[in-house]
Order: C-alpha cells, then sequence, then structure tokens
C-alpha cells in the first residue's frame, strides 16, 4: 500500500467522529493538501486522480467535512483540496497531457455539482462572510487566511461554470446579497475579482437573478468596477463588461447605466481599441458593441451615446478596422449600434405598416381568452435559442436558462387543459367509419351512456356489415365527393382548366389577378445537385459599409415606387372587384415582349400565397423590396414569392428585401433565393433552381415600429440575380411554393390515377375561417380475413400549421405519394395501419401568402391547449378527431407526427417527448422506455441520407407545451409524438453535405419516413439500439452524435451547442485562470 493510500485510509477513519479527533484530522487534511498542491506535478496528479475517480467516495467524504468540522485550519485544507480538484493545471510538455489534465477537472467540477457541492460551498460561503464581518467589528485580524479566501472563491466559481441551476441555487439560499458583497469588498483584488466576476456572469444571464442583483445595486457597483479596472486589456476587464452584457437585457439596468459614466468609458475602449491582435482584445470589443446595443435601444442611452460623439467613434471604428475575416462580427455590430442611434431617419412606410390584407375576426380575441394567454404565440418549436434577439454568442444559453429556473419556481405547475365533452366528440364517428364493431372499440363502451351502449349492440352485425363493405376502393367520384370545390369537376378534364377551376374557387382576402406559372405546372426543384452558395466577407462587408454611409449621410438618391399593393388594393376596392371571374395565366404569351413606356422591372405577387408588398427603384438595377406581414399583422416577414418580368438578359439586378425580422438567416450560411423562367420551363422543361450572387443578410437602418418600446431596426436579405432571357417572365420565392390549389390538384391526381385495390378516402375535416374547406385523407387497404381493418393501428399526419414552411408540404406529398403507390413495404404498411392525414392545417395563412399565422395573427401550433371552435375551427376539429379516437374509441394512435420547416437549422430531424427530459418535475419520475420514442430516429439515421440524429431532441420544454407534439403526448397519452422539422437551405452532413435539399430530398423524406415507419415492429432494430445506448463508446464511433446517460436516464440527444462549455471555451478559461493568479 501506498503512502497515499495509508494517509487516505487514516482520512476515512478520522472522518467518522471528526470532532473527537481535531488535531489528528487537522494533520492529515494538511498533509493531503500539501501534496495536492505539490509543485511535483507527478505526485499532485497521481492523488488527485485518486480524489476525482467515482467509484472512490473521496470527494463526497471531503464534502461531509464541510458540514461536520469547525476547525479553521481543517476548512481550509478541505477547501484547498477541493479547489485544486477543479482548477485548471499548467499545461504540461505533451498536448495529450494538458488534454487529460483538463478532463480531469471537468470530471472532478461535475461529480461536486451533482454530490451538492455547489450548496455546500454557498453555505460556507455566506458563514464566512457573516463571520468575517462580526470579527471585522471585534478586531483587526482577518478570521480566515486569505489563501483560504482565495481558494474558497475559485471554487465556487469553478462550480458555478458547471451547475446549470447556480442562480436558482444562489437566489433559494439567500446569497445574491453576499456575492454582491464580495464584489464590492475586492473590486481592487487582483485575484479575487475575476472569480466573483465569472460567478456574477452566471447570475446575470437569469432573468430573475439579474431582477434581484439590479434591486440590489450592482448597477453602480459595476460602474466602480469598470473604472477601477481601467482601459487594458484584461480577462477581469472582459468579464466585467460581459456582465453588463447579460444585465442590460434589463431595461431598468441600462436607465441606472445611462446616468452613469458607463457608456462614456465603453466609448473610450472602442477609441484606443487600435485593431489589436489577440482573441482577448476582440472578444473585449465584441461585448463592448454588444452592450452598448443594448443600452442604446432605450432612449435614454441613445442620447448618452449622442452626447460623446458616439456615432462618429462607431463609424471611424467600421471604417478602420482591418478587412479580416475575425473582425467582420465586430463591423456587423458596430453597423448595429449605429442603426438604433441615427436621428431623423425615415420611416420605412410613410403609412401604416400594418397589413393591407384585412380580414375582420367573428370574434374579437379578448372575448376569448385574456391577453397573456397570446404571450407565446410567436414563438417556434424549436431549440430554446431559435429566433431570440441575440448580438453575441454568449447569449445562446439565456431563454433556455430562464426557462428552466422559472418553472421550477413556479412549482411545476402544468397549463389548463380542455377536453371535450364526449356526446360532443361523436361528432367525429363518420371519419372512423371503419372502427364501427371493432373489438378494440368496445373498450370505449364504458364512456358512452348505457342507452347507447344497447343501441349499439343491437345493430353492430349490420353497421359492421355496411362499414366493411364501404371500406373498398373507391372510384374516383366517390373518393372527392365531399370536397365542394372538386364537385362540379368532371372526369377527363383538361389538368390546366382542373387547377384554374381550383384556383378560382380559392377564397382569398386580397383578390387574386392570376394564377402562378409554376403552380399551373405544378413545378419542382431541377434534377441536379444544387451547391450551398460559398458567402463573399467582403462583398457583405461593402454592402453594409454602403448601408451605414447612407444612414450617416443621406443622400438624394433615386427613389421611385414601381409596385405598391396597397394602392392596388384601394383601387379594386373603389372600382368593386369582382372575384368571381375565373383565374388563369397568361405569362406565354408574354414572353419576348417589351412594354417600352417602362424602363424598370415589373412585379406582381398577387395570386396564390404571393408576397411582395412594394417594390421601390433605388438604382439604375437596384430595387429595395418591403414584404407583406400576415394578415391582420404588422409582422412575421420572410416568406416571399413574387413575379418579375420586364427585365434585360445578363445585368446583375439587385433585390434588398429591407423588413425582414430574424436575427439571423440560412442566406449567411449558404441559402440562394428560386428563380423560375418561363422561357426555360418552356423551352428546356426546367423548373425551380437556386440563383443568386452576393448574398448577404445584416442589419439596415429602417426602424421597426412594431417593436415596443425597444428600438430594434430591420434586417435585409440583399442578393443579386443575372437573369438568362431578355423579356422573360420569372418567378422568385424564399423556398417552393405549395400553395392550397396545388394540394386539391394532387388529391384529383391521386384519386385518378392509384390503382383500386387502395383506399383512399377523401373527407372533409371543417372550413376554415374564410371558407375554405379542408380535407382529411384516410389511406389504408380494403379490409380483409387475415387482416381486419378494425385491427390495425392508427396512424395520424399533420403539416403546414406554419404557412411559411413550405418545405413541410413537399415532405407530405411525398409520403402521400409512397403510401398511394403499388410498393410492397407500401402494400405492407396499409395492411397494417389505417392513415389519417391532414396536409393542410393552416390553409388561410397558405392561401394569403402568410409566414407564421392565419387570419388571427396568432400561432396555430400554440393553440393545441385550449383551441377555440371559432377563431381556430381547424385545430379545433384536429385535436376533436384525435380526441375521439383516444377517449371514446380507446384507441391511442401509434404514430403522430407534424411536418414543419426550420429556418436556423440544416439537415432534417426529430423533436419528441420524454419523461426524463421534461421541465415538469412530475414527469420526470414517470418511468418510461426511450426505445419507444427513439427507435423511429435511430432508423431514421441509418436509412434517411438527409436526416441527422444529432440535431434532434426529446426535451419537453414549459414554453411548448401548447404545441401539437406536446399537448398530444400529455394530454391523449400518445407516445411516438414527434414534430419533423426539414430544412429550408440544405445539409452539413451526410451524403447531400454542402448541397440544397430540392423537393427530390424532400420527396425522398417522406418515402424513408414511411420505410422507417414500417420496419418499427423489427426487433432487430430495437436490439441494435438497445445494444448502441448501452454502450455509448462504441455507439459513438458508429454514428456522430452522442447519446447522453445512456438508454436508461435518456432525457434527449443532445449536440454540442447545448453542453454549458465548449472546448474553446474551457481552454480560454484554463489561460485566463493562470493569467490572473500568475499575476499577468
Amino acid at each position: 500500500m501506498s503512502d497515499e493510500d495509508c494517509v487516505l485510509d487514516r482520512l476515512i477513519t478520522l472522518a467518522e467522529k471528526p470532532s473527537e479527533n481535531v488535531p489528528s484530522l487537522r494533520a492529515t487534511l494538511a498533509r493531503l493538501h500539501s501534496r495536492v498542491a505539490s509543485h511535483d506535478t507527478s505526485i499532485r496528479a497521481k492523488l488527485v486522480e485518486k480524489f476525482c475517480r467515482p467509484s472512490s467516495g473521496y470527494l463526497a467524504l471531503l464534502l461531509s467535512l464541510l458540514d461536520g468540522v469547525k476547525d479553521h485550519p481543517s476548512l481550509c485544507s478541505v477547501v484547498g483540496i477541493l479547489h485544486e480538484c477543479c482548477a485548471p493545471k499548467s499545461a504540461g510538455s505533451d498536448k495529450g497531457g494538458k488534454k487529460s489534465s483538463s478532463n480531469a477537472r471537468v470530471v472532478a467540477t461535475e461529480q461536486l455539482v451533482q454530490l451538492g457541492g455547489t450548496h455546500a460551498i454557498l453555505k460556507l460561503v455566506i458563514h464566512v462572510v457573516k463571520d468575517s464581518s462580526s470579527n471585522q467589528q471585534q478586531s483587526s485580524t482577518p478570521a480566515w487566511p486569505h489563501q483560504f479566501t482565495h481558494d474558497l472563491l475559485w471554487l465556487l466559481a469553478h462550480l458555478a461554470q458547471r451547475d446549470g441551476k447556480f442562480a436558482l441555487k444562489c437566489r433559494t439560499m439567500g446569497a445574491l446579497k453576499t456575492l454582491h458583497i464580495l464584489l464590492k469588498n475586492y473590486v481592487s483584488s487582483s485575484k479575487l475579482l475575476y472569480p466573483l466576476l465569472m460567478m456574477m456572469k452566471y447570475l446575470a444571464r437569469n432573468g430573475i437573478t439579474s431582477k434581484l442583483l439590479i434591486k440590489d445595486g450592482v448597477a453602480q457597483t459595476l460602474e466602480v468596477t469598470l473604472t477601477s479596472l481601467g482601459l487594458t486589456p484584461h480577462p477581469r476587464l472582459r468579464l466585467c463588461i460581459e456582465v453588463m452584457n447579460h444585465l442590460a437585457k434589463n431595461p431598468i439596468f441600462c436607465g441606472k447605466l445611462a446616468r452613469t459614466q458607463v457608456i462614456h468609458i465603453l466609448l473610450r475602449l472602442i477609441e484606443r481599441c487600435d485593431h489589436q491582435e489577440g482573441k482577448l482584445q476582440i472578444r473585449i470589443i465584441s461585448s463592448v458593441l454588444s452592450t452598448l446595443y443594448k443600452m442604446c435601444a432605450y432612449k435614454a442611452g441613445r442620447v448618452v451615446f449622442r452626447s460623446h460623439n458616439g456615432l462618429q467613434i462607431m463609424h471611424s471604428f467600421c471604417t478602420s478596422c482591418p478587412d479580416e475575416k475575425n473582425r467582420d462580427a465586430l463591423v456587423g455590430r458596430a453597423s448595429e449600434v449605429i442603426s438604433v442611434c441615427l436621428e431623423n431617419r425615415a420611416p420605412l412606410l410613410a403609412e401604416n405598416t400594418m397589413s393591407p390584407a384585412k380580414f375582420p375576426l367573428p370574434v374579437p380575441l379578448t372575448q376569448i381568452y385574456c391577453q397573456d394567454d397570446r404571450s407565446g404565440s410567436s414563438s417556434r418549436d424549436t431549440t430554446p435559442n431559435s429566433d431570440e434577439d441575440k448580438i453575441g454568442e454568449e447569449d445562446c444559453l439565456l431563454a433556455e436558462d430562464i426557462i428552466d429556473e422559472s418553472c421550477i419556481e413556479d412549482n411545476n405547475v402544468l397549463p389548463q387543459i380542455l377536453l371535450r365533452d364526449l356526446d360532443d366528440l361523436k361528432s367525429y364517428s363518420n371519419f372512423f367509419e371503419e372502427q364501427v364493431g371493432s373489438p378494440r372499440s368496445s373498450r370505449g363502451s364504458s364512456l358512452l351512456d348505457s342507452d347507447d351502449e344497447e343501441d349499439t349492440s343491437s345493430a353492430s352485425k349490420s353497421t359492421k356489415s355496411s362499414m366493411l363493405s364501404e371500406y373498398r376502393a373507391l372510384n374516383p367520384t366517390e373518393t372527392l365527393k365531399h370536397l365542394r370545390i372538386l364537385s362540379k369537376i368532371r372526369s377527363g378534364t383538361d389538368p390546366f382548366k382542373v387547377y384554374f377551376s381550383i384556383a378560382s374557387k380559392v377564397i382569398s382576402v386580397i383578390p387574386f389577378v392570376k394564377v402562378a406559372y409554376p403552380d399551373m405546372v405544378g413545378a419542382e426543384s431541377v434534377n441536379v445537385p444544387e451547391p450551398l452558395y460559398t458567402k463573399d466577407r467582403r462583398v457583405c462587408r461593402s454592402k453594409l459599409m454602403q448601408c451605414i454611409e447612407k444612414g450617416l449621410r443621406p443622400e438624394q438618391g433615386m427613389s421611385r415606387v414601381v409596385y405598391d399593393v396597397d394602392s392596388l388594393v384601394n383601387s379594386a376596392r373603389r372600382n368593386s372587384y369582382s372575384s368571381e371571374r375565373m383565374l388563369s395565366n397568361w405569362d406565354e404569351s408574354r414572353l419576348g415582349k417589351e412594354n417600352s413606356d417602362v424602363n424598370h422591372l415589373m412585379f406582381e405577387s398577387r395570386f396564390e400565397s404571393g408576397n411582395l408588398r412594394r417594390a421601390t427603384q433605388v438604382g439604375a438595377l437596384e430595387y429595395d423590396l418591403i414584404l407583406m406581414p400576415d394578415v391582420n399583422s404588422s409582422k412575421h416577414h420572410q416568406w416571399f414569392y413574387f413575379e418579375v418580368s420586364n427585365m434585360k438578359a445578363d445585368l446583375p439586378y439587385t433585390f434588398n428585401i429591407v423588413n425582414c425580422e430574424k436575427q439571423n438567416s440560412q442566406f449567411n450560411y449558404g441559402m440562394k433565393p428560386l428563380l423560375f423562367s418561363v422561357f426555360d420551363a418552356i423551352n428546356d422543361q426546367i423548373g425551380w433552381v437556386r440563383a443568386g450572387s452576393d448574398i448577404c443578410y445584416y442589419r439596415n437602418t429602417y426602424l421597426n415600429q412594431t417593436a415596443g418600446g425597444k428600438v430594434k431596426p430591420y434586417l435585409t436579405t440583399s442578393f443579386t440575380i443575372t437573369f438568362p432571357h431578355s423579356r422573360d417572365v420569372c418567378y422568385m420565392a424564399y423556398h417552393y411554393p405549395y400553395p392550397y390549389s396545388r394540394m386539391i390538384m394532387q388529391l384529383w391526381n391521386w384519386a385518378h390515377t392509384i390503382q383500386p385495390s387502395i383506399v383512399f378516402k377523401v373527407q372533409q375535416l371543417c372550413y376554415s375561417l374564410n371558407d375554405n374547406e379542408v380535407p382529411l385523407l384516410t389511406i389504408t387497404n380494403p379490409d380483409s380475413v387475415s387482416s381486419p381493418i378494425q385491427d390495425r393501428e392508427i396512424v395520424i399526419l399533420t403539416a403546414r400549421v406554419h404557412p411559411g414552411e413550405s418545405n413541410a408540404s413537399w415532405v407530405m406529398e411525398g409520403t402521400l405519394q409512397y403510401l398511394l403507390s403499388n410498393e410492397e413495404q407500401a402494400d405492407r404498411l396499409r395492411e397494417n395501419f389505417v392513415f389519417k392525414v391532414i396536409p393542410m392545417l393552416n390553409p388561410e395563412g397558405v392561401i394569403n401568402g402568410c409566414h407564421r399565422c392565419g387570419l388571427t395573427d396568432e400561432d396555430l401550433n400554440r393553440r393545441w391547449s385550449r383551441p377555440d371552435p371559432t377563431l381556430h375551427p381547424v385545430i379545433f376539429n384536429a385535436k376533436g378527431l384525435i380526441e375521439y379516437c383516444c377517449r371514446v374509441l380507446q384507441r391511442i394512435p401509434y404514430f403522430y407526427c407534424d411536418l414543419h420547416g426550420h429556418s436556423r437549422r440544416k439537415n432534417v430531424f426529430f423533436y419528441g417527448c420524454s419523461h426524463a427530459g421534461s421541465w415538469n418535475a412530475a414527469d420526470r419520475t414517470v418511468p418510461e422506455d426511450p426505445t419507444e420514442f427513439l427507435l423511429l430516429p435511430h432508423i431514421l439515421q441509418q436509412t434517411a441520407p438527409a436526416f441527422a440524429l444529432n440535431h434532434c431532441n426529446f426535451r419537453v420544454e414549459r414554453a411548448r407545451e401548447s404545441t401539437a407534439r406536446v399537448a398530444l403526448w400529455r394530454q391523449l397519452g400518445i407516445t411516438r409524438s414527434y414534430t419533423l422539422e426539414s430544412s429550408y437551405c440544405g445539409c452539413d452532413q451526410g451524403p447531400y453535405q454542402g448541397y440544397h435539399l430540392g423537393t427530390a430530398h424532400l420527396h425522398e423524406m417522406g418515402r424513408n419516413l414511411c420505410e422507417a415507419l414500417g420496419t418499427l415492429f423489427d426487433d432487430g432494430w430495437k436490439l441494435k439500439l438497445v445494444l448502441a445506448c448501452s454502450s455509448p463508446q462504441s455507439f459513438a464511433n458508429e454514428q456522430p452524435h452522442r447519446v447522453v446517460g445512456g438508454i436508461a436516464g435518456l432525457g434527449g440527444v443532445r449536440t454540442a451547442e447545448e453542453d454549458l462549455t465548449n472546448p474553446s471555451d474551457e481552454s480560454d478559461y484554463e489561460e485566463e485562470y493562470h493569467a490572473v493568479n500568475e499575476g499577468h
């Protein structure tokens, strides 16, 4: 037995009764501390490894001594040992040694967090501060040695970095004031200020904690700290500004800082930066710019900023910043500050920013629910940092931190669940005629009245017989007889005439004037790989600088409005425009014809799913475009689809969409806009192509007047298009359009082309708010003795709740094409399942070219908990349909999937639901088999080229409780409840890496989804998943993802973005730790 083992064994013995062996315990701990802190790296590393070994229990023993020992020297030794275990070590001679040391530190820190170390150290800090305060009043001698204070505060900083609930623990223990007092006391300490600022940083990232700190006067403390630090770059200066940056999300804090000299000091830092090299200097300037941007979002900050000549300082910084890639983000942030501080800027629209598409609601929203219930209507079913107003990368965890901790503080109260009366649900029985007389459905008889049960029993044989005879293959007339929009169209009608008839019966808010040519011909993407665009950073910086110059020095340049929907709509209203006429398309007759009276491009967007509000010519070949907001709204600008004509070939036309709202876009990461040429479609059968160059996405100087009290400029999507033909008619779009009429047309096509052996039934689920029909599809095989239709599992698919996510419809189309095909596996699917499909949940939004909402300015994917039958008829009836299946038939759907599109990530991926990953504590106590919801994503990872398992997420967040995925999982018990997200852009992994996703890829994804669903009964896949999750290391070698905690403790598949710190942050922290403690 080695000497260290003997000492450790003695420690275990003495720790059993620490109060009885104080001298021996003190000597033993001191000896261990001296060895852990030894300059001999081999001795130190060997002992630290023993302490940090999870099975040893030594860290738990040391934590227990913090509570059981009152002897000051012993406590100093315990804290010193813990600090040495968690502190970054000096880099060894070899790279592997440094990495091993870093990993050991992380493991030790995470162990302490799991063992309750944060709570124990916070308790000790509070005790030490109280003890020091009382001792200071009685004696000038410090109660605790300086080295102990150093080790204690650094240890707590290490834990704060790894403890996701650090802010909550500080709040509940009353440690906020204590840490604030320590910050005040050690403002001038070169070694203790850094760990205190580190803790403040993690406290400031939490919304609730930041409010308490602001109330406690932290603004004044930070001003004193910043002043004392001076202007010399140092890690302490960086941390101080980062704390301010996080707190500046609070308007009260911004107001307090505006009354200090902080803005003046920050501007001096910008002036004196001299564009020095080094990561530290860049991070400092980045934090300074982010803080200034947030402070200047309010009037008080802007006034002080201008008074200190801020605009000129920022402009000088931008113009003199070196043309290097790592400086581009700084120029972008500086331009954002300039944008919010400009005076006398021209508004984007002189008139009302509300959409010209106005729809009178049958019931005021205030009568349905209180305003607070609508607060989440604009959020997405995505990762927590989906579209937050983030200026710097360091802000990405803020939303998640706030949600997690506020949920715990609110005692895990679930939102109110509204389930319908069983008698009311019986109205959906006609959508489940195949289930009548089913042995399974008889289990629901207890839910019915006794009279109903008797009636059902007496008529069971005849009803079952009639229903089974109906569930056979239907002819086209029988298939489509329930849809009014197709009722008068005869079989054999020319397809173009069919489409014109359908489009003419669609009811829109703004009258349409034509059918778009790509929709008429059913245009899809070209069948060649289309690589992602490589961004030219110099072009983007040049455009950004031009925008800044234009804002600072507005000039009288060209500004001619060439297209304006507002005036066209008003003119149509005055002229009593008739919406009864048959719509058509005459683009082919326009080819090659030049309008001699017009010397500019011509635009049009008054067709289905079209979106362009205004086009202004600002240069000979440059146009500023303004998008339409959603109906009855002044926001949600992203989707665009419009016609362009009267162009000349081989000239670079620049288009600037100037009222974008999202803080970032895939246009910055390789996505190109879409272009369709009528000339090419006629002559070469070419469909939609990815086109454009000089593609940039940046903040402009136009003020977003819908941002509330904050000044929030819009962003610009800029790209250049060189049209291949003169006098062509072209269409441009954000993504491949998929209008409502195409969906109806596809139903018509399928009804006339599928094999007679397939049951394909189209019913009218309901009417939308503006009286458009919502189809419900049933797909299965005819009833048979070998596979009774009543015994088949039910699968429910929905799509397009967000109208701008047209990629969801393309995946749905691929799914339906496969289910209606003659392939053997598709036949097996129909033999095992009854598919209930709602291909378009938000037809009104799709028809009217909306991006996010329908006619009520609400996100319908936040209405599944309590949908209103008047304002949300489609969601109300879709949920009622599923609720009937679950509660009346007592047939829990085997699988539910809601198809979506994603604007921030690449690839295709799932969001699912796991009890272990829920925000609600009660959920986490529910036992579950993770293979139930993990198996399908695992299969898709192996079989679908576009699918990315490492992007999947199975957490249940409180902000997502009213989404379809979570509401149906929680309220109706659907275990396999998913959202399938498809990128607007393309892929960054797998066979399609570096390429856009076209309609063929999206169709393929729908096919892959069906194929994976058909293999869920295969025990081989399940066994492979169980083996993979039980051996995470071997599985990680096979696939590029990591299963957190194995299969037993799975809360979801996490990506590197969700880790508290990434490797680069870890490296920076180690460097700064040594720089601070070595006095550099």
